[in-house]
């Protein structure tokens, strides 16, 4: 989280007639917004398995106790795959989060309109890219995350505590592909209106839903990174 935003963020359930005040203000930005030059970024995906991954043996918590060790090392290299998607997550989510955080304090009047206008033009800039990096980064490790499934009680094999930590960071990555889906539709609503593809109201709109939805999405996955047991396999 930056520095210059690091308040508690308010309730936008109780913060009343500042969100009729803050749809006021984002509707006349978006209307200036809509006028605004500037390039939109194209970012390519790719679908391709990380090299040597393609051909790891599947496993089963109830694996024979014989075959433990194969386990292990699938849920390691599965648990070292899964740092690039989180590292990509980390860095879309730092951007949604200050692009919700400047509408929170502008509601509550903690910042002005040029500040929030400041933050928003701010985590606009590699958006798409950074979206795109993780999207592309997830699938890879998604596709990989059932061959090292959860325990299923507690046991005192070598891949134990490396399925538990696997397992945090899943849950860290599905709350995360949550959270940039809807910091993705905001990004593209933010091009339709540069491209005078929609109007500033219906933009309006469409931000205050995604801004509703992104504040708890945004909170459930920073509980589950701090819930994250501090591991490596």
């Amino acid at each position: 989280m930056h520095s210059d935003l690091n308040e508690p963020s308010p309730d936008y359930q109780r913060i009343g007639i500042g969100i009729v005040i803050g749809a006021v203000i984002v509707a006349a930005i978006w209307g200036a917004f809509a006028f605004s030059s500037g390039n939109s970024e194209e970012a390519t995906e790719t679908q391709t398995l990380p090299a040597g991954l393609s051909s790891l043996p599947r496993a089963d918590s109830g694996t024979h106790p014989t075959h433990a060790e194969a386990l292990a090392n699938v849920c390691s290299t599965v648990f070292d795959t899964q740092g690039e998607a989180l590292d990509a997550a980390r860095r879309s989510m730092n951007q949604w989060e200050v692009h919700i955080e400047a509408m929170n304090k502008l509601v509550v009047g903690a910042i002005t309109l040029d500040q929030a206008t400041a933050f928003w033009d701010r985590t606009r800039v590699g958006a798409q890219r950074r979206l795109a990096t993780f999207r592309s980064a997830y699938r890879d490790v998604d596709d990989l995350t059932v061959r090292c499934p959860p325990p299923r009680r507690a046991a005192t094999s070598p891949a134990h505590a490396c399925q538990q930590a696997t397992a945090a960071r899943t849950d860290v990555l599905q709350l995360a592909d949550v959270a940039l889906r809807t910091w993705r539709r905001h990004v593209h609503h933010m091009e339709m209106l540069r491209h005078g593809h929609i109007t500033p109201a219906a933009a309006t709109s469409e931000w205050l839903r995604s801004w509703r939805e992104g504040n708890d999405q945004v909170r459930a996955y920073r509980a589950a990174t701090r819930a994250a047991p501090d591991q490596t396999c």
